[in-house]
This record gives structure tokens, sequence and C-alpha cells, in this order.
């Protein structure tokens, strides 16, 4: 997959809007939460690790916990 193609793309309500970085587990981009039009960060995971995530960490889990870090 190439990341810098996903440029543009909505995905779970943010539009990545750049990449910011990447490193083993995936792609972090710049983005836009478009329900409340407030920029944040967004980590797209490298698709063999995304396969081993649980349905039960779903991502609104997966937000609620990053935004804790903030």
């Amino acid at each position: 997959m190439e990341y810098d193609q996903l440029q543009g793309t909505i995905i779970g309500g943010y539009k990545l809007l750049r990449v910011l970085g990447s490193g083993g587990n995936g792609v972090v981009y710049l983005a836009r939460q478009l329900a409340v039009d407030r920029i944040a960060a967004c980590k797209i995971l490298h698709p063999d690790l995304a396969e081993g995530l649980t349905a039960a960490m779903t991502s609104e889990t997966y937000a609620k916990m990053q935004n804790r870090l903030f």
C-alpha cells in the first residue's frame, strides 16, 4: 500500500491531509476531524498489524484513547 495515495481520503470521519511521519507500526497523518472541524493526528497501521486487532477495539475506542494523550 502506498501511504501517500491516502492523502485526501476520508477515513472514520477524518480527512487525511498529509503525512507527518512513519515507522514500524504505520504512518501518521495530519488530519481534520470533520464532525468538529479540528486538526488531529491519525495513525494508519500497517496492514499486517491491523489484522491482529480485535473487534473490541473499535475506531471510537481508539480515538478516545488517543484523545487522552493530548
